[in-house]
Parts: structure tokens; C-alpha cells; sequence
């Protein structure tokens, strides 16, 4: 299923709950769900960095169609970008572990298991992850910009970083991104020396 037939039936989904009057909120405006990312603090309010309604109401109706269709990899890679983009990054590992094992190969969702791997300091996996990537899709953008990630910031290994780059670099990319690169290998390059 395509991503852009996920947000259609997700979009559904919530105007079908909207006009069926379910809330997705309690009466003081906190979110139904409660998991780390959204955890009261101690005195009851939410947190600063509590998701918007926005995010809190895709993510309970991405949890929804995955309930009605669990072997559906895309709702968990979906669910699992949006952990990701809460910054629960456990979280957001078990769905695109899930996800993987009903979809074997996915470039996408494998970068962003691995990205998730390197912010939570398990670097080793990360290289692994991608370096499988690498092995069926050689020239997948995201995974060798994520590799010189993971090996200049991760693994404190700039040349090896900064090679994976200038391989990146052999491509057809945005020349905004292009030159995004150029400068980082150009501050990388100092601390080779």
C-alpha cells in the first residue's frame, strides 16, 4: 500500500471519527494515549514536548488500521515514523522491526530503523542495518548519507565518513544537498588531518 493511499484512508478515518463525535481527547484537552512520549509529569499536566492534537490523532488512527490490519508493513512504517518523529525512538524501532518482518526489504524503512539505532547510541547495529542496505541497493541516497553519519559522529571514524560521502557524491543529487555535503566533508577534513 502507498504512502499517499495510507494519508487518504488515514484522512477518512479521522474526518469519519470527527463526525461521529469520538474524541480522541479527554475533557481537559489531554490525549487519550499515554505512552513515553506523552507521559503526564508529576503533577498531572503534560509535558512541553507533549505531541500536537495533530500527531496524537494520526498516531491513535494509524494504530487503529494497523489493529484492522496488522500485516499491513506500511501502517507500521507509518507508525513508526511517527515515534520517530516524536523522538520515541524505541518506539519507533519495534514498528519498523515489525514492519520489516512482514515487508523483508525496504531501503526507507531500514534507514530509518538504523537512524533510530544511531540516536540511541547502538552504533554498531546502525552500520550493520545500513551496510545490509548497501548490499541490495548500492547506490540508496539515504543509506550512504547515513553511514558517514554514523561512522564520523558514532563511531568517531571521519575518513572512513567522509569516503562514503565522496561516493554520494558520484550521484545525481539536489545541489542544495550537494552542497550541504561538500561543506560537512569540508569540516570533517580538518580533524583527519
Amino acid at each position: 500500500m502507498s504512502r499517499r493511499k495510507i494519508n487518504y484512508i488515514f484522512a477518512a478515518i479521522v474526518i469519519g471519527l470527527a463526525a461521529a463525535g469520538i474524541s480522541f481527547f479527554t475533557e481537559s484537552g489531554d490525549p487519550i494515549i499515554r505512552d513515553s512520549a506523552v507521559n503526564e509529569n508529576s503533577d498531572g499536566t503534560l509535558p512541553v514536548n507533549h505531541p500536537p492534537e495533530e500527531i496524537a490523532k494520526r498516531l491513535t488512527a494509524l494504530i487503529q488500521m494497523s489493529a484492522e490490519d496488522p500485516q499491513n508493513a506500511d501502517i507500521l512504517s507509518e507508525i513508526g515514523n511517527t515515534y520517530y518523529d516524536l523522538g520515541d525512538y524505541d518506539k519507533a524501532i519495534a514498528q519498523y522491526r515489525k514492519s520489516l518482518e512482514i515487508q523483508k526489504r525496504n531501503p526507507y524503512v531500514e534507514t530509518d530503523l538504523a537512524t533510530c539505532l544511531h540516536y540511541l547510541n547502538r552504533n554498531d547495529e546502525a552500520l550493520s542495518i545500513l551496510d545490509n542496505v548497501l548490499k541490495y541497493q548500492p547506490n540508496f541516497p539515504a543509506a550512504l548519507y547515513n553511514k558517514g553519519v554514523v561512522l564520523i559522529h558514532g563511531k568517531n571514524d571521519p575518513q572512513r565518513g567522509i569516503t562514503v560521502w565522496e561516493e554520494l557524491l558520484k550521484q545525481d543529487i539536489d545541489p542544495t544537498r550537494r552542497a550541504e555535503i561538500e561543506q560537512s566533508i569540508r569540516e570533517h577534513q580538518s580533524s583527519v588531518r
